[in-house]
């Protein structure tokens, strides 16, 4: 108890500095390291299920995240050595970053397997949702979410939109290689966690990074596809939330393509599978499954018509 206090202790300053003084807080180069991997190694504790761990690799996680919005930091975070950040900013730099690295990797060898601020993002988002799903499943549809709607959720929550903040943060460019590897390595799993945690993590980039997102949508909508058959009712939810978003991004395309090339439009060339997958689902005897399947009609039919629509 005396050694979770005082871990709690020191995040929470740390926390409170992120927020009012990050520039200072960072400091050079020296300072910036050091407090990467301070951070690193509470995101990293083993929390097995405690609640205080838990929060404590939230507040690490969140520092990392309130820090590398900062511009000043951010450039410092994403500089390779002997490159100037203005060079970084406009793109001159091919090499990637040594914090950058460390932040993805999580160590210093890029050999071992990632153990960064995404794999943890991702391991909080299957380990912090409600593991009873047939009390889920059984609870009837609301209008309107509130408070309580997802409180059993809040870790995992909390996780994803921290995964979101790094991806828009550190750039699609510098992450999403690694969230598809961690894609991979969940859907080698059955697990109904596993899966909905996929879902929720590419919607989340989807949303952070939608034009460095255009190379993954194909793939993405497979996946959504074939999970939305899953019989966990919370895959399906998930699934069906995933499709809306990319149904709502449909005319999402890269600032890089050449003029000439075709956006990726999403219901032109996926309509007729989307539309059947819903449609199974508007029968669902899950009411929260029925009625996010007739939102997700909505989201099919409103998407990339503009505001105006």
């Amino acid at each position: 108890t005396f050694h979770i206090n005082v871990m709690s202790s020191c995040m929470s300053h740390l926390s409170t500095c992120s927020i009012q003084c990050p520039s200072m807080l960072a400091g050079d180069d020296t300072s910036l390291t050091c407090l990467l991997r301070t951070c690193m190694k509470f995101a990293q504790i083993n929390s097995q299920g405690d609640e205080d761990m838990t929060f404590l690799k939230l507040s690490a996680l969140d520092v990392l995240a309130s820090i590398t919005s900062v511009p000043q930091i951010k450039r410092a975070i994403l500089k390779p050595i002997g490159t100037s950040p203005r060079c970084v900013m406009q793109g001159g730099a091919s090499e990637k970053s040594p914090l950058l690295n460390f932040l993805i990797q999580g160590n210093d060898d890029n050999n071992l397997d990632q153990k960064g601020v995404l794999y943890v993002c991702a391991e909080l988002a299957i380990t912090g949702v409600d593991e009873d799903e047939e009390s889920w499943s059984e609870d009837p549809a609301s209008v309107y979410d509130t408070e309580s709607s997802w409180e059993d959720d809040h870790t995992a929550l909390y996780a994803e939109s921290l995964m979101e903040t790094f991806v828009e943060n550190l750039g699609g460019a510098s992450t999403l290689q690694s969230i598809f590897q961690l894609v991979d390595i969940l859907l080698a799993s059955s697990s109904w966690q596993n899966q909905r945690a996929v879902l929720s993590i590419l919607e989340r980039c989807l949303a952070a990074a939608p034009a460095t997102f255009v190379p993954h949508v194909g793939s993405t909508v497979d996946v959504a596809l074939r999970l939305i058959q899953s019989s966990s009712r919370r895959v399906q939810y998930q699934a069906l939330q995933l499709l809306g978003a990319l149904c709502c991004a449909n005319t999402v395309e890269s600032e890089e393509q050449p003029a000439a090339s075709q956006p990726i439009l999403v219901r032109e060339n996926y309509g007729d599978k989307i539309l059947e997958a819903i449609a199974h689902l508007i029968q669902s005897p899950c009411t929260k499954v029925a009625s996010h399947a007739c939102l997700t009609v909505v989201s099919y039919c409103r998407g990339g018509n503009g505001q105006a629509d």
